[in-house]
């Protein structure tokens, strides 16, 4: 499309063993870097899939602002490959997120992915924390790094599918609500990179990477060793040895890997809808 030999910048990234070669307009490299800089400078050694992302003030400024602007997503699988359209959206598009490009074939015959998020503890474990959006999944995970466990990555369980080992991903926190508030009073958020955005459900959002919050070593794909489900109910309550959740994935072939892969039973943790993220911190801590 025409639009699209207006890409003319580009950044090299990596992604779960995918070199991946961005290229989008002048606007959008800041952004970029904000976003997936911590992937960049690195060459996998693996294939290469390129993705080209075009809206006519900026992609990534589109999508924080929401506005109604035409967005345009293509990606050619390696470099003798036609350049696709996968997307073309003005509010949202169902289709899987062009950066990482899980929209790719190529990524997905390496990994898998489902909702959640992966830490590991400073005894050395991995755990998984899964649940529906906005339960506290990441209001929980904060406390937990304040307590030194290592964030692998926030809203993505990432699955190699030769080895079940979860994949780290740098990709920038939400703070929201309460917890926004709690770091912005600290001023923890003073002079750091940060991105804002609304969210309908949970009002205003800032997007903050944890390496700029926490001191921590960048971490190495790790097998997940427990999962944790994470539901609202009226009171606080763990049950250890439940069966593990059903989880969304993707691709469609997604759900053999991940109970391949993924421990067969789980701790359930219920939260009332006015809890402490340090309390739940504490108990995780105890519990697990």
């Amino acid at each position: 499309m025409n639009e699209f030999e207006s890409c003319r910048e580009w950044m090299p990234l990596c992604f779960f063993g995918v070199d991946t070669l961005l290229r989008c307009l002048p606007d959008d490299i800041d952004d970029a870097e904000f976003f997936f800089g911590r992937h960049s400078g690195r060459h996998c050694g693996g294939p290469r899939v390129e993705v080209y992302l075009w809206a006519e003030h900026g992609f990534f400024r589109s999508l924080l602002a929401k506005d109604r602007s035409r967005k345009l997503v293509a990606i050619r699988e390696h470099q003798d490959a036609p350049l696709e359209l996968r997307a073309d959206f003005r509010t949202w598009s169902g289709m899987p997120s062009p950066l990482p490009p899980f929209a790719s074939r190529t990524l997905q015959s390496r990994v898998v992915i489902a909702p959640g998020a992966v830490l590991r503890r400073t005894s050395g474990e991995s755990i998984g924390f899964v649940g529906k959006p906005y339960v506290g999944k990441t209001s929980a995970a904060l406390a937990l790094m304040e307590l030194g466990w290592c964030l692998l990555s926030d809203h993505l369980l990432i699955i190699r599918r030769r080895d079940g080992f979860a994949e780290p991903y740098a990709s920038p926190l939400g703070l929201r609500r309460a917890t926004l508030a709690q770091f912005r009073t600290s001023g923890r958020l003073d002079g750091l990179p940060i991105r804002e955005t609304m969210s309908e459900v949970s009002g205003r959002v800032v997007l903050v990477h944890a390496s700029d919050l926490f001191q921590a070593r960048e971490p190495e794909p790790e097998p997940v060793n427990h999962l944790v489900h994470i539901r609202e109910g009226p009171r606080l309550r763990v049950t250890h040895r439940l069966p593990r959740p059903s989880l969304p994935g993707f691709p469609i072939d997604a759900h053999a890997d991940l109970a391949r892969w993924l421990p067969e039973t789980c701790t359930e943790l219920v939260l009332p809808h006015d809890h402490s993220p340090d309390e739940i911190a504490d108990l995780l801590g105890a519990q697990l």
